[in-house]
């Protein structure tokens, strides 16, 4: 009679060996039918949460809508940089002389300037191509906000005044 120890680590080094050669055999399967190796790290499930950084993503449809992200910009040499979000609000407190930084084309922001006390910005640093005003940085609004597009194409940052109020 058979030694029950014996055959259940028989049967239990087959069940292994046997679960490894399916995985490399179906790796081996749809990495050559796909063009692709399997992914390394964590997966995800279908309604798990994953942060997309650096992906494409062609024909997306947002059915809830869509949230961005709001920054609030500071002091008299702000780096205006998309990565900080796409909507930034800016309340003058002084003249100012704002950099840019980490923009790459496509990226833009839409910039909200509240400027209570007629203070001026000199956008020299910025290099902006505007598209508006005759081709010259906006006059801004000496109560509420004046809003202002900022987008890059190639090596250009181009801007325009949203209305004129």
């Amino acid at each position: 009679m058979p030694n029950y120890r014996s055959v259940k680590y028989r049967s239990s080094v087959e069940s292994v060996l046997a679960a490894s050669d399916f995985t490399a055999n179906i790796s081996s399967y749809i990495s050559s039918e796909l063009s692709n190796s399997i992914p390394s790290g964590t997966l995800v499930n279908t309604t798990d949460s994953q942060t997309l950084t650096n992906k494409t993503l062609s024909g997306v449809i947002l059915n809830d809508g869509f949230r961005e992200e709001v920054f609030a910009v500071s002091g008299t040499t702000p780096s205006l940089s998309p990565d900080n979000g796409s909507i930034q609000t800016w309340t003058l407190s002084g003249s100012s002389n704002p950099r840019q930084t980490g923009w790459d084309a496509g990226e833009s922001i839409t910039l909200l300037i509240d400027d209570g006390a007629a203070r001026v910005i000199n956008w020299s640093t910025l290099n902006v191509n505007w598209k508006t005003d005759g081709g010259s940085a906006p006059t801004l609004n000496t109560s509420g906000y004046t809003v202002i597009v900022l987008w890059k194409v190639s090596t250009t940052i181009y801007g325009a005044r949203v209305g004129d109020a």
